[in-house]
């Protein structure tokens, strides 16, 4: 169990793995009735490695309806968002730049969400052998806990199975949250109407 607690801090780190990770993948569809969040309803923005302006996470019905938008502040990268409607078995991609989208297949927007939620619980953490200390990060108190991995130390906090950080000796923060209402922007889940579908 230990190196799988040490194999998700890693993981934490790569969407890429995370979205194959079998406790969190749900077939590439359909509905389901799990609870990826621990609360029900939250706004969250991060700072976030790669994206100049902030990143922001909105969920509701405890991550069964998830969106997350990219704000990139670059000439070279378009602003982007990510939708997921769990009940409707429906996932959008958003240019956020062009105002444009397309449906695609909820198991190629799942890796999104998976970036910010955190599977484990503080037990299964020590039962694996490794110590919980605690820090505030956005106002919450976050669990939080080491890996060292290739002489680079990887820390992760989360609270409520949210991750609030995700840093490394060598890089330093790859994600910190910075706030999180417990509210949602009305309609945030829905394309806007001014957006046009993709060609």
């Amino acid at each position: 169990m230990k190196i799988g607690v040490a194999c998700l801090a890693a993981i934490a780190l790569m969407s890429s793995c995370k979205k194959d990770e079998p406790s969190n993948n749900t077939g590439g569809g359909g509905t389901t009735t799990t609870d990826y969040f621990g609360i029900k309803q939250a706004t969250v923005t991060y700072d976030y490695l790669g994206a100049t302006g902030p990143v922001t996470i909105y969920f509701d019905d405890y991550g069964r309806k998830f969106k997350v938008s990219y704000d990139y502040q670059s000439t070279y990268s378009d602003n982007e968002s990510w939708i997921i409607d769990d009940a409707a078995n429906k996932a959008y991609y958003l240019n956020d730049k062009a105002k444009t989208y397309q449906e695609v297949p909820i198991a190629n927007a799942k890796g999104e969400r998976n970036l910010f939620v955190w599977p484990l619980t503080e037990a299964e953490i020590t039962a694996s052998g490794y110590q919980i200390t605690h820090m505030t990060i956005a106002g919450k108190d976050c669990a939080s806990y080491q890996v060292t991995s290739g002489g680079d130390v990887i820390t992760t906090a989360f609270w409520n199975h949210i991750v609030f950080l995700s840093s490394t000796t060598s890089m330093g923060d790859l994600v910190r949250a910075t706030s999180i209402t417990e509210s949602i922007t009305a309609n945030i889940f829905n394309v806007p109407s001014d957006y046009t579908k993709a060609q």
